[in-house]
């Protein structure tokens, strides 16, 4: 796991740290040490657990949250992915991740400020279902949740026909930027939420193949 990854890098940077001081005398050169303790820290900066912050706003935003292990499960499914949102200096960038991410590793350019929001998402034969999405709480209203699913239209609409989700009937500003996306009311599950019992609206997109 990523944590265990974070691990690894402190002990052998720690490791290299304390072989790699050199003596003067009876003194520490303290320039060396400095220089390596930085490396050291610089490593585990760039180690953020991209899964984490995901679940972490799963948390704060759902009360039916999925876990990082459930999330990391998921992504184990080569029809499932994920897209973060995040901020730069240049403006708001999208990353895929999907099944590969796991074995790759992990992107250094996405930590616990710049990470904004993502989408989960999957594709299975010509069909393809919205399963979560979120925007952190300070970073909403300046589209971003809009940006996400335009991203997601993009990869999936060339190979499916059908795009389902589902949300809480009371989610009003949900289901006015699915509606805004061209997503229509199909049907309601009664009671299909839980904490508290509501009823699920499920929406249904038609992507026009013969457009593309």
């Amino acid at each position: 796991s990523t944590d265990r990854q974070v691990n690894t890098t402190v002990h052998r940077s720690c490791n290299a740290l304390f072989r790699s001081v050199s003596r003067r005398g009876d003194k520490y050169d303290l320039c060396p040490l400095l220089s390596k303790l930085l490396s050291c820290l610089g490593e585990i900066m760039v180690k953020t657990d991209i899964l984490q912050l995901i679940a972490d706003l799963e948390k704060a935003t759902f009360t039916d949250n999925w876990s990082r292990e459930s999330i990391e499960d998921t992504l184990k499914h080569t029809y499932n992915f994920i897209y973060v949102a995040w901020k730069s200096e240049t403006g708001l960038n999208i990353t895929k991740l999907d099944s590969d991410f796991l074995s790759e590793g992990i992107n250094k350019n996405i930590d616990i400020e710049s990470f904004a929001g993502y989408l989960i998402a999957n594709a299975i034969a010509d069909e393809t279902e919205l399963l979560r999405i979120a925007v952190k709480q300070e970073m909403r209203g300046k589209g971003i949740a809009g940006k996400l699913i335009e991203t997601y239209f993009k990869d999936v609409e060339e190979k499916c026909s059908r795009g389902l989700l589902e949300v809480r009937k009371s989610n009003l500003p949900a289901r006015a930027l699915y509606e805004k996306k061209g997503y229509n009311q199909l049907c309601e599950r009664k009671n299909y939420y839980k904490d508290p019992v509501e009823n699920g609206v499920i929406y249904e997109k038609i992507y026009d193949l013969t457009l593309l």
